[in-house]
């Protein structure tokens, strides 16, 4: 399975302002607002894909080959799950034809949504979706926004580690009792 984000959020889940307060930042001094700008997009790309959820609207490709159906069933990452934008089975040679639901693709599930296909052989299944929390779902619950506020603050104080990319061990932990499963 190949997951690409192609359109990504447009505001973050946790604003400059409050990051701001979170640290215990003055008001007055913006000389570090990119870079904590920055540490809140990464903390949230980082718990998404820890997670398997997607913390805001957002939309998402995801590539299926016939290794990705077990028994019958691929499972759609990143939920909370919105709408199916297009389905599309692809040969080998480049030729798409696109699915219809309950006739190409069926979808059963609430939030984690499984997906099946009429067909797969030797080609492959691009679907194309919207998911996230926010707009029509329902809100981001408030737990994984302090999960982001930690993390940027843990960054924030220990810079090394916001380049090397790593999360801190606690937030790790706590992260494996939200983890949606695929």
């Amino acid at each position: 399975m190949e997951t690409r984000v192609t359109t990504d959020i447009t505001t973050e889940p946790v604003t400059l302002g409050i990051m701001r307060y979170f640290l215990k930042f003055a008001d007055t001094d913006t000389n570090e607002d990119a870079l904590i700008t920055a540490m809140i997009k990464s903390a949230r790309q980082l718990l998404e894909k820890s997670l398997n959820m997607s913390f805001a609207e957002k939309t998402i490709k995801v590539l299926f080959s016939k290794d990705d159906f077990v028994g019958g069933f691929a499972f759609m990452p990143y939920p909370p799950f919105i709408s199916i934008d297009t389905v599309k089975y692809i040969l080998k040679d480049g030729t798409k034809t696109e699915l219809t639901e309950n006739d190409g693709y069926f979808l059963c599930g609430l939030n984690t949504k499984e997906l099946t296909v009429s067909y797969i052989d030797s080609g492959t299944i691009e679907v194309v979706y919207n998911t996230g929390y926010g707009g029509d779902t329902e809100t981001l619950p408030a737990v994984f926004t302090e999960l982001i506020k930690k993390q940027v603050a843990e960054w924030f104080n220990n810079r090394e580690d916001y380049y090397a990319g790593t999360m801190s061990s606690e937030i790790s932990e706590i992260c494996q009792t939200f983890k949606t499963w695929l």
